[in-house]
């Protein structure tokens, strides 16, 4: 159900774009500074932390282009199981 509401994002995110269809995304949210870029660097914050990766991730957009920057902070290893130390 996850992927399915991710992937219903992403077209949305897609069709906001597009400068002939402003459907998805109403006008007067997106000059506000509404952004489905940041759902893109969530989800990847989400799936490193599951396999226990603490990692910040942020999404800049630049005009024509979307940057999502990653940095690393540590492993998680208070939540390995146990006996599963490194």
């Amino acid at each position: 159900m996850m992927g399915f509401n991710m992937g219903t994002r992403l077209a949305d995110d897609f069709l906001a774009k597009n400068a002939n269809d402003l459907r998805c995304v109403p006008t007067n949210l997106v000059s506000a500074g509404l952004s489905y870029s940041q759902l893109i660097a969530g989800a990847i914050r989400g799936a490193l932390e599951a396999v226990h990766f603490k990692v910040y991730a942020s999404a800049t957009d630049s005009g024509a282009n979307t940057e999502i920057r990653i940095r690393f902070d540590q492993v998680l290893k208070d939540s390995l199981p146990a006996g599963e130390d490194d």
